[in-house]
């Protein structure tokens, strides 16, 4: 039993330190939208040295639980470009064209079924952090999946990818679920609010 245990936080650590991972370059990437909503976060006041803070992370990750980590990082990537899928980018190559990349990457690596389960857990989480962010989005002119698609359909959706992440992998459903809320909770402790010194 504590041998199970073990295995249970040292997953959860990966989790976790892939989620914080998954949140700084999502701030990284999305710093104009936090300087409208006057918002601060850790990853704009590291500036450049965030990156180097977020390889470290996620080594620490793969250390704890490659198989989580990468699953959870390739997802991140493929979901995070789900409003640039037209868009062209420095490679070469269209959103579309790179999700597509980083899908065949994540199966060879992962496997077919933690691919979809990591993918279908992120959804329903960015549905959820997407409802809970809907008024600031409206501020800031941030794109919320709620606007896309409604609120009802969106809360549908979000039921759907969470049974079906489920049923693909409970354990790493249940991982994602526990860690998730650590990650916003830390991000909110970082975070500072007002113009920066």
């Amino acid at each position: 039993m504590f041998a199970d245990m073990y295995s249970f936080v040292v997953d959860l650590i990966a989790v976790f330190l892939a989620g914080c991972v998954i949140k700084m370059m999502d701030d990284y990437l999305d710093q104009e939208f936090d300087i409208v909503g006057g918002k601060h976060s850790l990853a704009q006041r590291l500036g450049v040295g965030a990156i180097a803070y977020m390889l470290v992370l996620f080594a620490l990750a793969a250390a704890c639980n490659w198989r989580l980590s990468v699953s959870l990082f390739f997802a991140s990537y493929m979901t995070g470009m789900f409003y640039s899928l037209k868009h062209s980018y420095i490679s070469g190559l269209s959103g579309l064209q790179e999700v597509l990349i980083v899908f065949v990457v994540s199966l060879l690596s992962v496997g077919i079924k933690l691919t979809f389960a990591a993918i279908f857990v992120l959804i329903f989480i960015q549905i959820a952090d997407d409802w809970f962010d809907m008024r600031k989005d409206g501020i800031t002119g941030q794109r919320n999946i709620f606007d896309v698609i409604g609120l009802a359909e969106g809360l549908i959706g979000g039921v759907i990818f969470l049974l079906g992440a489920i049923y693909l992998d409970s354990y790493l459903t249940v991982l994602v679920i526990i860690g998730a809320p650590l990650v916003t909770w830390l991000a909110s402790l970082t975070d500072t609010k007002g113009r920066l010194p």
